[in-house]
């Protein structure tokens, strides 16, 4: 376990919900990658590179609902804005599997 964090620093995670609008191949990054464009409503379409290409097609991505933390500073990655993080698990096997909503939500809601 990582160390502990007071419930104050835990609301300043911003946790929204997004959908995948487009991923395209990282051929530019060190470790496998995709370029994602991610929709998440009102607060815009923002860009992320997710190293999920062992796991996930890109056509497997589109239209799937993730969530983020959304107020992370930009990253530059290989020249690539990444403007937020896509969040995942490890399974036993060490491929990351995204984390999504059970059910239907509207883009950029806020998790609490």
């Amino acid at each position: 376990m990582k160390n502990l964090i007071s419930i104050d620093e835990f609301a300043k995670i911003d946790l929204r919900v997004g959908t995948v609008l487009q991923a395209i191949f990282f051929k530019e990054a060190k470790i496998p990658a995709y370029k994602l464009q991610i929709d998440f409503g009102s607060l815009g379409i923002k860009n992320s590179s997710a190293q999920l290409t062992d796991k996930y097609t890109s056509e497997e991505l589109i239209g799937m609902k993730i969530i983020a933390v959304t107020n992370f500073p930009i990253k530059r990655i290989a020249g690539f804005k990444s403007e937020c993080l896509v969040l995942a698990a490890l399974n036993s096997e060490n491929y990351a599997v995204l984390l999504t909503p059970q059910k239907e939500i509207p883009n950029g809601t806020f998790l609490t």
